[in-house]
């Protein structure tokens, strides 16, 4: 592609202006995307256990929410309703009494939820499933698990009610199942009835909540109306913002990264940060490669080729990196080196059991890591190896000594603060003996102190 081709395929000055200069829809889509969300600012948006604890709260009729056993009863009757027929109690028994004496626990006996009403002998187990899968078996246990405490004799009604976000069917066919979207229909119709008796503290709270659920189920207005606003967006500025995806989209980790070694820095750049030199490999939105130059003066000295090593990162057998990996990632990443592992050749290197993440990039910089182990080592080459790995563990083993001699006196301060502490007690209780230990350590006993087991 041409010069001439290429500048026309870039944003003019007034079309960047027409997307960044007083454009409400882009300010609508901004102030939506950073609305302050306090569950999703702790990253607990997706967390069940903590779903589970907040619909224990909202059942729990003593709870502090100011509803009574309102949304209890209404979550119940709508999971119960028109299933009259799979026992007893009914969603119109459950209209009609009086359900305030019940107890709600979370997590008992690996109960996501567990709710016994004494005064009419039901109890409801409630398995909430946000977003993970029930395993073979798990339900019938836990109805079993509460007949075998309860006993027989107590003639409880047990009912089971299967909470899921992903309208998946109850594996147990004894349980009813219930959609998170009926939450996103009882809660609202809740606040409203009862708004004179909930602290704005409370509206505030499960303002938020619903706004969490209503975008996990799709049922928000305003998530689909930015999503209208944003494909309209694209249409009408689509040269400008294929243009800011080519060029600026990022990661918070790759503008730290960026921040150490350069706006823009060119593989096999010498960079220096906080006085120590370091030789750039490359850069992506997850990870950054690198080696200390010393390291790397070693390995390339006399401008040697690494046979086997071509494709690796920086045509070396060595390479230092970052890597910013999530949960879901790591367990991948996991299953890849499980499968990989039984083929006939070996991997280029072992992983311990947390696993190392190893991706194809498409950055030139980042190769893949997984090739067979190179072969045919000059003699001159492995004693290069060892002696830069020789190098590595000893200023590892420098850092160890030094945390290790600054942590000794740490401890020494902290025994002498004990001590002075123990003596100004001593004197203030007058009638404790002071015993004097080994090394200045001192031990206050008061005078009816015996060891333990000794006879009173």
């Amino acid at each position: 592609m041409d010069a001439l081709t290429e500048s026309r395929r870039e944003p003019t000055h007034d079309e960047m202006e027409g997307l960044f200069v007083n454009n409400a829809s882009l300010d609508r889509i901004k102030a939506y995307l950073n609305r302050f969300n306090p569950i999703r600012t702790m990253n607990m948006e997706r967390m069940e256990i903590r779903h589970s604890a907040i619909l224990a709260w909202l059942l729990d009729p003593a709870g502090t929410h100011g509803l009574g056993d309102s949304f209890l009863k209404s979550f119940l009757g709508e999971a119960l309703r028109g299933r009259s027929g799979m026992g007893k109690p009914t969603a119109l028994a459950i209209s009609q009494s009086n359900l305030r004496d019940a107890e709600v626990r979370s997590e008992w006996q690996n109960i996501d939820i567990f709710i016994l009403s004494p005064a009419n002998r039901w109890a409801f187990i409630i398995e909430n499933k946000f977003g993970s899968k029930q395993r073979e078996g798990q339900l019938a246990g836990y109805a079993a698990k509460v007949r075998s405490i309860f006993g027989e004799q107590s003639a409880l009604d047990v009912r089971g009610i299967f909470l899921t976000l992903q309208d998946e069917a109850p594996a147990d066919e004894s349980y009813v199942q219930i959609g998170y979207e009926a939450i996103c229909e009882i809660l609202p119709r809740m606040m409203k009835q009862y708004a004179h008796q909930l602290s704005p503290e409370v509206i505030t709270f499960l303002i938020h909540y619903l706004d969490i659920l209503k975008d996990e189920t799709g049922m928000s207005e305003e998530r689909t109306e930015m999503k209208r606003l944003a494909r309209q967006l694209y249409r009408d500025h689509k040269k400008v913002l294929d243009f800011v995806i080519k060029h600026g989209a990022g990661s918070d980790f790759a503008m730290a990264a960026r921040m150490l070694f350069g706006e823009d820095p060119k593989p096999f750049e010498t960079v220096d940060i906080d006085n120590n030199k370091f030789v750039f490999s490359g850069l992506n939105n997850t990870q950054a490669s690198f080696l200390p130059f010393a390291w790397y003066e070693q390995l390339s000295r006399d401008a040697r080729v690494w046979s086997g090593c071509e494709d690796w990162w920086a045509t070396l057998p060595l390479i230092a990196w970052l890597c910013l990996a999530h949960d879901k990632q790591m367990a991948e990443d996991r299953q890849w080196l499980a499968q990989h592992r039984t083929q006939a050749r070996s991997p280029a290197s072992e992983s311990d059991d947390d696993g190392l993440v190893y991706k194809d990039y498409d950055n030139s910089a980042l190769q893949p890591a997984y090739e067979p182990e190179p072969e045919g080592f000059t003699e001159y080459q492995r004693d290069v190896l060892v002696e830069v790995i020789a190098e590595l563990r000893a200023e590892w083993q420098e850092a160890i000594d030094r945390r290790f001699a600054a942590l000794k006196n740490e401890n020494a301060e902290l025994k002498g603060m004990i001590s002075t502490v123990l003596q100004i007690i001593g004197e203030k209780l007058g009638n404790c003996t002071t015993v004097q230990k080994p090394e200045s350590e001192v031990v206050e006993l008061l005078p009816n102190w015996r060891k333990r087991g000794d006879a009173a």
